[in-house]
């Protein structure tokens, strides 16, 4: 099938932004990168207060995050305001960190665990678990500090501008980087594997129905397996990876060996490397908004987590009479903390929201973010398969 020739408004909207993006790098290549990042914390400080919708799915997210087994998390303003100024600064930065020259790598980044990974690198390749975590971009350099020249490759998704896009990929190339469609990635990444090379896959993103699930950071999410099929194929060991920033325009870059190499025990580890600095995550997506069913809850070992057992996910409904209409919701959502909007509640901190007249409560939901999440009674109860 062909694709779909583009309208002269979308090619010459494309032109206008690869323009934009250009002139903004430049301009701000004129700076130092410790200005930069002061900027993008600015510009995230200014987010935060006009966005409440944003800040309502930041919190909920460090509610999950942040959380103990001894202690369910109420994040403060504070933190949540530093999520949005970390994410700030680290974006701005990655705008032009690929203008930072190998021999000045060391003023921007500090390496953990690089020993571990050089001493695989002497008979097999390497499978790393990433996260949206700190300065990406200059995941693309580490390699700079190995021994010797290592090939690296990367799933990748393309920009929806082409022009942006085709920029992109050639300074990833330069770069020495294999970039791999995410549609068929698997011959290309076992081929860099054979070569002793580096794969490098996020794995911290919701993937639907395609995916495994773990218990991530304790609640049920559907991940990719594809890091554990590459090792099992391969013999390549597992490394989970975070990135912290230590200061301004400065980050540190953590590999951790996974010799356990279980699915759920990589997961709980780059769950931790992430809880360690959440204000470096992006957490401006609702990571957690679906209703776990059965087999949800069985392939996440049941869900064995003390903090989900606490129900710390919460559920609001526009009104108990809910309930007594639908008797069996209250079994499906079990696993939720079940608050009710009639009865006082402000639905800030919800995951999901059950609704089945009141317009009130629907902009109410929208307003703190919850917009996929909530759902009207008929969808809910199709949802929960009652």
């Amino acid at each position: 099938m062909s694709q779909k020739t583009p309208s002269l408004l979308t090619r010459i909207s494309w032109k206008i932004e690869y323009c934009g993006y250009v002139l903004l790098e430049r301009i701000l290549g004129c700076f130092s990168i410790e200005s930069i990042y002061a900027l993008g914390e600015f510009i995230g400080a200014l987010f935060y207060r006009f966005s409440p919708s944003y800040r309502a799915i930041v919190k909920r997210n460090l509610r999950v995050v942040m959380s103990n087994d001894s202690k369910l998390a109420n994040p403060t303003d504070e933190e949540v305001e530093a999520v949005f100024r970390g994410n700030g600064g680290n974006f701005l930065s990655t705008l032009i960190a690929h203008n930072i020259p190998a021999e000045d790598l060391s003023n921007h980044l500090e390496i953990e665990g690089l020993d571990k990974l050089s001493e695989a690198l002497e008979s097999t390749g390497a499978v790393l678990m990433l996260a949206h975590m700190g300065n990406w971009e200059l995941l693309t350099k580490f390699t700079a500090k190995l021994p010797e020249s290592v090939p690296m490759g990367a799933i990748y998704r393309p920009l929806n501008n082409p022009h942006v896009n085709e920029l992109v990929l050639k300074r990833r190339e330069s770069a020495g980087m294999t970039l791999v469609s995410f549609k068929n990635p698997a011959f290309t990444l076992l081929r860099l594997l054979k070569k002793r090379g580096i794969v490098s896959i996020l794995s911290d993103q919701r993937i639907g129905e395609r995916g495994e699930h773990v218990a991530f950071f304790g609640c049920p999410t559907p991940c990719s397996r594809l890091p554990h099929l590459l090792h099992e194929k391969t013999g390549s060991p597992l490394f989970t990876v975070a990135m912290h920033t230590v200061s301004p325009a400065k980050w540190r870059l953590t590999f951790t060996d996974q010799e356990t190499l279980t699915q759920q025990e990589a997961f709980d580890q780059l769950a931790t490397g992430m809880q360690t600095s959440p204000s470096d995550c992006f957490w401006f997506q609702d990571r957690w908004q679906e209703f776990p069913n059965l087999k949800w809850l069985n392939e996440a070992q049941e869900c064995s987590s003390l903090l989900f057992q606490k129900k710390r996910l919460v559920c609001i409904l526009e009104s108990r009479s809910l309930l007594e209409r639908h008797p069996l919701i209250e079994e499906r959502l079990k696993n939720y903390d079940l608050q009710f909007w009639d009865e006082g509640d402000c639905p800030s901190n919800a995951y999901i929201a059950i609704y089945d007249k009141d317009l009130t409560f629907v902009k109410q939901c929208k307003k703190y973010g919850l917009k996929k999440g909530c759902r009207p009674i008929n969808v809910a109860i199709k949802a929960l398969k009652l």
